[in-house]
């Protein structure tokens, strides 16, 4: 930038000018802006006191005209003078009394009538009036003296104009604002002060306003100051404009000078500025070069840093970060010998120390054992900066038995925790800012064993199980995966075993989740401990769990490994009070017998596992192949049946239960059927399972109860009745809430009586939580409903719930009845069933009989009623109403 010429080609300089003119004209305009302000606000109050004055005046004058007609008015008659002589104060005389066709009179007379005590009277102008016209009035004083009113000369009223001071206004308005006498079209616009003129004492009326205000087409000049002050201001600007030339001038020339070296250095270049130092600019040039040098080393500093950035946050390889680290500490310090130190494991005294060789700049790596107690002690230092160490400083300690001969070193920290530290030898004072840079490079040691640990702590939850600690599905997937990998190339086996805990729901439900996941976790503990080494456990879900054996032996020896885990779950397992005793199931699947990838594997194995519950729980099983084609055959019966259920495909069929001493059928038990369009007769235990495992028992329960209830009312309605109708309820409809509100809404749909609804429960439920199933079945009591107990021997061994249940009807299961006519113990037992609920007050019910000879037997000793496929196979609602309806007619004949 060249300074010749104008100074106007330089922004600066055009700058510096604007802001001299500025510095001028500020304080003259400043001081014209208060003189003229005082001025004029004096002026300004001198003005409005003087029209106060004024408007006070002109309303005292008025007054006094208002006062003078009105005593001439009341003067008595005879003495007043003659209309003539009054002539220029009244316009015109009107009698108040007399009626004539005079509209003024008439107008009169009107307002004296409106107000009564009023002697002024103001009426609207006539049409060759301005303003309205105000009349002097006196009231009638007898017969004498007749009332009357005087119309007042508006040129008397108010005055000649030439009695006013030129540009002066006056405006007089009423009590209401009407305006009285305006003759400058009222002042709009101008704000006037005001004088208000009592009138209440004198004339009766309510205050007149009087305002006065300068005429507003006169217009007031005050152009000589302002003249004046463009007279300094241009004496002004011209001198600031000399000045300023000269000065910037002066200060233009080393100004180009640095802004062209700051664009070398902006491009790079980062040579010195040689400006002479007997002025401030010299000084500016000298500091200038000091902070180049400053720019190009630490620019070369956040280069290095970019770097090692962008190897954390893509490659984060640690050793490569602090090779880069000591690196730039070598360039910008090669005295101080940087060396970094890595706690790696410090619970094992494990520490890496990275040294820069002096020869190469290459970071070196050695790896010491060292104290674990003093890591751990400086782990937990909390100091932050560089120190200075002493003799007895433990980092010196611990730097000296590295081979370090330490001057400061600076612990690095993660989470309040030192976990690496940076160490210089050097024992001369360092450049503060330079320790600065240093101290940013070892922050980055810190940022990225922050990053290795954050990666480490995300694979490690992302692959492990939060509550057990052991690996999770997705890493249990990966590892197995791997496994088959390995043996495909090895002709090995694997094997994968699929755990699940039985009946892990009802500790949850009925213990509470904390208690359940204290479970999950002994589980994991125990099976990871029966586990043969190499084994790899994992938690696959829920209370499922995985082992993947890489070197699996033949059957038999994974046999007895299942076994071994089994029985180390069937052991007492203590929670807090709790003494609980577990069951698992285990399915087995061996690659490659039953399959080569891992999913297919994990399928099977979990096929083999529902197949071992259902076999009784507790069990191990082997995979087959026939048990992929069940659960495939199973997916699409549970589909099929959720079909039908949605479109009430299925079918009731009821089973008469027969009086043992007469024969005749008295109750019914509902059992549901379906028929599959495609397979055919599908087996109510098969269904009846696929909804249970399938969510579908609900609604199938729910279907049934309505369709019972819905043919028991037909027949009650068709005059064939039975005492009640027996619907089975499984162990999943109980446990759930919903069956109360739907048992109470179905009864009071169908309007059942009590004791006709009987619900059946098998014993086996009874075991699960004897109190919380006594509750449940007393609820459904109260709405009605009696209760039987289905398969009795069966399910429970203790007896004690016969004496605690509520429940009406005990039925006998088949197994007991199949020799009863062959084998005197069978007919023993029996014999004693049938008395023990006689003795308890109950209904007794064999059901199954297959054979005369047994009903007889049954019948002498004294069971109560008999089912089974020798007396009434079950037949559908139409079939049974037939059935019942010949049996009315027989019992009608005899």
């Amino acid at each position: 930038m060249r300074v010749e010429g104008t100074f106007l080609k330089s922004k600066l300089g055009r700058r510096v000018f604007a802001l001299f003119c500025l510095a001028a004209l500020l304080p003259v305009t400043a001081l014209w802006l208060l003189t003229r302000g005082a001025v004029h606000e004096e002026r300004e109050r001198t003005i409005e006191e003087g029209r106060i004055a004024l408007a006070k005046a002109y309303a005292l004058s008025v007054f006094e005209r208002l006062d003078t007609a009105a005593r001439l008015v009341e003067l008595p008659a005879g003495a007043a003078p003659s209309l003539d002589t009054l002539a220029p104060l009244f316009e015109s005389v009107h009698e108040l009394a007399v009626a004539s066709g005079d509209a003024t009179a008439g107008a009169l007379a009107e307002a004296a009538a409106e107000a009564p005590a009023a002697r002024l009277l103001v009426l609207p102008p006539s049409a060759s009036d301005a303003w309205p016209r105000v009349a002097v009035v006196r009231r009638s004083g007898g017969t004498a003296q007749p009332a009357f009113a005087a119309v007042l000369s508006q040129k008397y009223l108010w005055g000649s104009p030439d009695e006013l001071p030129a540009g002066v206004a006056v405006c007089v308005r009423d009590a209401e604002e009407r305006p009285l006498f305006c003759p400058q079209g009222g002042l709009s616009g101008v704000a006037a002060p005001s004088w208000p003129l009592f009138l209440k004492p004198a004339f009766g009326i309510d205050s007149w306003t009087f305002a006065a205000a300068p005429d507003p087409t006169a217009v007031e000049r005050e152009g000589s100051l302002l003249r004046t002050f463009g007279l300094v201001a241009a004496g002004t600007v011209l001198l600031v404009t000399l000045l300023s030339l000269v000065q910037i001038r002066r200060t233009l020339v080393p100004l180009e000078r640095l802004l062209g070296r700051t664009r070398q250095v902006a491009s790079g270049s980062y040579a010195p500025l040689h400006l002479p130092r007997d002025t401030e600019f010299g000084q500016l040039g000298a500091a200038f070069d000091e902070m180049a040098a400053r720019i190009e080393r630490q620019l070369g500093t956040l280069h290095a840093l970019a770097e090692v950035d962008r190897r954390i946050l893509t490659a984060l390889d640690l050793d490569a970060i602090i090779g880069l680290v000591l690196g730039r500490a070598h360039q910008i310090a090669p005295g101080a010998r940087m060396s970094v130190l890595h706690f790696r494991e410090p619970e094992a005294g494990l520490l890496d120390i990275y040294r820069c060789a002096a020869d190469s700049g290459q970071a070196l790596r050695e790896r010491l054992h060292c104290d674990p107690q003093l890591l751990q002690r400086l782990g937990r230092d909390k100091d932050g900066g560089w120190r200075l160490l002493a003799a007895d400083d433990p980092w010196h300690v611990l730097l000296r038995a590295a081979g370090i001969e330490p001057h400061r070193v600076l612990p690095l920290q993660v989470r309040q925790r030192s976990v690496a530290a940076v160490a210089l030898d050097a024992a001369a004072d360092l450049d503060p800012a330079l320790l600065d840079e240093l101290r940013e490079l070892g922050e980055r040691v810190a940022v990225a064993v922050a990053a290795k640990q954050r990666d480490d702590l995300l694979v490690f939850q992302a692959r492990h199980d939060a509550l057990t600690g052991l690996p999770n599905r997705f890493d249990a997937t990966e590892t197995l995966a791997a496994a088959l990998v390995r043996a495909a190339n090895t002709a090995g086996r694997v094997a994968v075993m699929f755990i699940d805990l039985d009946r892990f729901k009802p500790i949850n439900d009925g213990l509470g989740h904390a208690v359940g996941d204290a479970v999950l976790v002994e589980v994991a503990r125990l099976l990871a401990r029966e586990l043969p080494p190499g084994g790899y456990l994992a938690r696959y879900g829920g209370d499922e769990f995985i082992a993947v054996l890489a070197h699996a032996g033949d059957p038999a020896g994974l046999g007895r490994i299942a076994a071994t885990l089994s029985a180390a779950l069937a052991a007492p397992i203590r929670v807090g009070t709790t003494e609980l005793q577990l069951q698992c199931s285990i399915g087995i699947a061996v690659h490659p017998d039953d399959g080569t990838q891992a999913e297919t594997l994990l399928r099977n194995a979990d096929i083999a596992m529902y197949r071992a519950k259902r076999s009784g729980r507790g069990q191990y099983v082997f995979f087959e192949e026939r048990m992929n084609v069940e659960a495939a055959t199973s997916i699409r019966l549970l589909a099929d049946l959720r079909v039908a259920l949605r479109e009430r495909r299925l079918h009731m069929e009821f089973q008469p239960r027969v009086d043992t001493r007469d024969g005749r059928i008295v109750a019914v038990e509902a059992l549901a059927r379906w028929l599959h369009p495609v397979e055919g007769p599908i087996s109510p235990v098969l269904f009846v399972r696929l909804a249970e495992e399938g969510g579908l028992i609900d609604a199938l329960g729910e279907w049934a109860l309505d369709e019972a209830c819905r043919c028991f009312v037909n027949w009650r309605a068709a005059g064939v009745g039975i005492s009640s109708v027996s619907v089975n309820v499984s162990s999943h409809q109980l446990d759930s809430a919903r069956i109360e509100d739907y048992l109470r809404d179905t009864i009071a749909r169908y309007r059942m009586r009590p004791g006709e609804l009987e619900i059946e429960i098998t014993e086996s439920v009874i075991a699960r939580d004897l109190s919380r199933v006594a509750a449940r079945l007393e609820v459904l009591r109260g709405f009605g409903a009696s209760i039987a107990i289905d398969d009795f021997g069966t399910g429970y061994s203790s007896l004690q719930y016969l004496r605690l249940l509520p429940f009406d009807t005990l039925k006998i299961d088949r197994s007991f009845l199949l020799d009863i006519v062959e084998s005197e113990a069978a007919r023993t037992l029996v014999r004693a069933i049938v008395a023990m609920g006689d003795a308890l007050g109950k209904l007794i019910v064999a059901e199954g009989v297959e054979s005369n000879e047994q009903v007889v037997l049954l019948r002498e000793w004294g069971c109560h009623f008999v089912q089974g496929y020798v007396l009434y196979a079950p037949m559908g609602p139409q079939r049974l109403l037939e059935e019942l309806g010949s049996w009315t007619s027989k019992a009608g004949q005899r």
